[in-house]
């Protein structure tokens, strides 16, 4: 018998403690290690009933509350309706999954699990709704305004498009969303969340900033964000970053 150990991350830096479950198997497929953590969630909130439910997914009729999930009404969550939210939220990339050191990019992927083994989940849908996608605020459309004038000048110009509260840039393997208030990133199909990090390691937005010349404009540091994720994406083929092609090439 093997012990595994689940942590939350969140791509802010917030990190919660970590818990542990017993595993029979030394290999499982990540499918039935999501459902084996969601069933965990699930009985030891049947069991406690606190306030709010402490879980991966926020569940049905729930409220997103400060430590957790608040439901609207007391009611049992159903594990085999969690354990399915949770699947599609991983396949819509709403959060990824390391265990030890290594990212792990497929439901059916089998991994190892030797005693004591970490398994962080790294939530990335933190702005998901109406601030990370929602209109724009008045500095968002000055920030259209600039990227309307100035897309045209760029070496990717042909990739890219203004719409609305998005900057459309076509990249080989896919074709992205980035909003202009927030910098968050849609790709298609379906509107999955696409996680970058600004300033991050080599082949990823931080290490694209170098590249894009003199821009007209000082102190806005999400457009200058939005311009070098449109300048990685557009050659998404280029990008090295295991944490970025992981989501994309999913």
């Amino acid at each position: 018998m093997g012990m595994v150990t689940f942590v939350d991350e969140t791509t802010a830096g917030g990190r919660g403690d970590g818990w542990a479950l017993d595993m029979a198997e030394e290999r499982i497929a990540l499918r039935e290690l999501i459902r084996r953590r969601v069933f965990q969630e699930v009985a030891e909130y049947h069991a406690k009933r606190p306030e709010v439910f402490q879980g991966l997914v926020q569940p049905e009729g729930a409220e997103r509350a400060l430590n957790g999930y608040a439901l609207r009404t007391p009611r049992r969550i159903d594990p085999e309706k969690q354990t399915e939210l949770a699947l599609k939220a991983f396949e819509r990339n709403g959060f990824l999954v390391l265990v030890g050191d290594r990212q792990v990019v497929g439901l059916d992927e089998e991994i190892g699990l030797p005693f004591g083994v970490e398994v962080t989940f790294l939530k990335l849908v933190a702005l998901v709704g109406s601030y990370g996608f929602g209109e724009l605020n008045q500095s968002a459309e000055t920030r259209r305004v600039l990227l309307e004038r100035l897309v045209p000048r760029l070496a990717i110009a042909d990739r890219c498009t203004v719409e609305g509260r998005f900057l459309h840039v076509r990249g080989e393997l896919r074709t992205y969303r980035i909003h202009l208030g927030s910098g968050n990133i849609l790709m298609t199909p379906n509107d999955q969340y696409l996680c970058i990090v600004p300033g991050g390691s080599a082949g990823t937005a931080g290490a694209a900033g170098a590249d894009t010349g003199y821009l007209p404009f000082e102190g806005d540091r999400t457009l200058a964000v939005i311009l070098s994720k449109a300048m990685l994406l557009a050659k998404d083929t280029d990008i090295t970053d295991p944490t970025i092609t992981g989501q994309i090439r999913r």
